[in-house]
Parts: C-alpha cells; sequence; structure tokens
C-alpha cells in the first residue's frame, strides 16, 4: 500500500497533467473546489488517510541523527566547515540553516 503522501504526489501530478492539457477532455476534469466530484474526493481520501496513518503507514517520519558539539567540532577542524573556500563555506552555510530552522 502507498502512503498519503505518496498518493497526494500521483494526484497532484495528475492534476498538473491536466491543467497542462491545452485542449480539455470531459475524461480529464479539473479538480477544484467548484466542481462537484471534488468533495467526494476529499471525503474518500481523508477516510483513505485515516485508514492509513491507523494502520502505521505513512505514520513515521524519516528523521536524521543530531550532530553532537563534538562532531561538529571535528567537522570544523576537518575544514568541512569553514569560511576559507567555497565549498566549505557552502557545507558551513547548509548546515547552520539546518541547524537554526531545523530542516
Amino acid at each position: 500500500r502507498y502512503t498519503p503522501r505518496s498518493i497526494q504526489m500521483l494526484l497532484s501530478g495528475l492534476q498538473r497533467f491536466i491543467n497542462s492539457r491545452k485542449e480539455p477532455s470531459e475524461a480529464l476534469v479539473k479538480l477544484t473546489a467548484d466542481n462537484p466530484n471534488y468533495r467526494e474526493l476529499h471525503n474518500v481520501l481523508d477516510n483513505l488517510y485515516r485508514e492509513l496513518h491507523f494502520s502505521g503507514i505513512g505514520a513515521q517520519r524519516k528523521q536524521a541523527e543530531v550532530i553532537s558539539r563534538d562532531e561538529e567540532s571535528i567537522l570544523w577542524e576537518k575544514g568541512a566547515l569553514s569560511v576559507d573556500t567555497p565549498n566549505s563555506l557552502l557545507n558551513t552555510v547548509f548546515y547552520y540553516n539546518g541547524l537554526n530552522f531545523v530542516l
């Protein structure tokens, strides 16, 4: 079974394809709030997502391991984090953005 996020991404891709078509087709209907089928689809997906979460599918998020202060010090000592080279500066900015914005 697919996770709720995977199902949502598939539907978003289909909707993007439908929106990009120059010639409208009765078989491919835009799903907007004013479409009567939208509410029915929304209710079906809502129930499906609840069922999937209840069974544990898509309920767990991947999380990176926390970098300790000692590990961060090693990164500075080895030059992976520094302001001396463009690449290490990029690493440092990326690291601190993730750290400060909890990414």
